[in-house]
């Protein structure tokens, strides 16, 4: 018995993980993080009309609203040309302020509001395009604002299937 050695192992408490940042929200000022919907709104229509007619000046907000659209549109593209599909069909950063007007920064399947400017990196309530089938690219008919929560819990099921189950309310009679 005297062979035996006895290590004593420190113990081990669970750190709890802190949720990645994105980079870009670094260098956004305070309010930028803090709009509400009204400002956000009444920012992608002036970027609408801007992108219609750059010699207009544009304000802070509408700014990191155009680099947040073309940023995630980029992605887009690069999905599609990864896919052998024609990535020059995607929405252009106008078609996309359009489509989140429309949809009320509402997402398509549980109807939460989506954000623009969010801080983690994959942040369940961020907005994202949606393709309804997928085996079409991110053109605008086959395309729906929703949040990235809703995105990847759908994948490939139909569309109207997962609609149908997301906005199910089962009432229960006592």
């Amino acid at each position: 018995m005297e062979d035996t050695k006895t290590i004593l192992l420190p113990s081990h408490e669970k750190k709890k993980k802190e949720k990645p940042k994105r980079k870009i929200s670094k260098k956004w000022e305070q309010d930028i993080l803090e709009c509400n919907i009204e400002d956000i709104l009444g920012g992608l229509s002036q970027l609408v009309h801007v992108c219609a007619d750059k010699t207009k000046q544009e304000s802070q907000i509408i700014k990191e609203l155009y680099t947040q659209c073309s940023y995630k549109r980029s992605g887009y593209v690069q999905q599609d040309r990864l896919k052998k599909m024609d990535g020059s069909l995607v929405l252009s950063v106008e078609d996309i302020a359009s489509k989140l007007i429309n949809c009320n920064l509402q997402c398509h399947y549980c109807n939460n509001t989506t954000t623009i400017f969010y801080e983690n990196i994959r942040d369940p309530q961020q907005w994202t395009l949606d393709r309804l089938d997928n085996s079409i690219g991110h053109i605008k008919e086959n395309v729906v604002i929703c949040c990235l929560s809703c995105n990847l819990r759908r994948k490939t099921m139909n569309e109207e299937r997962y609609l149908f189950t997301k906005q199910l309310n089962i009432k229960k009679q006592l």
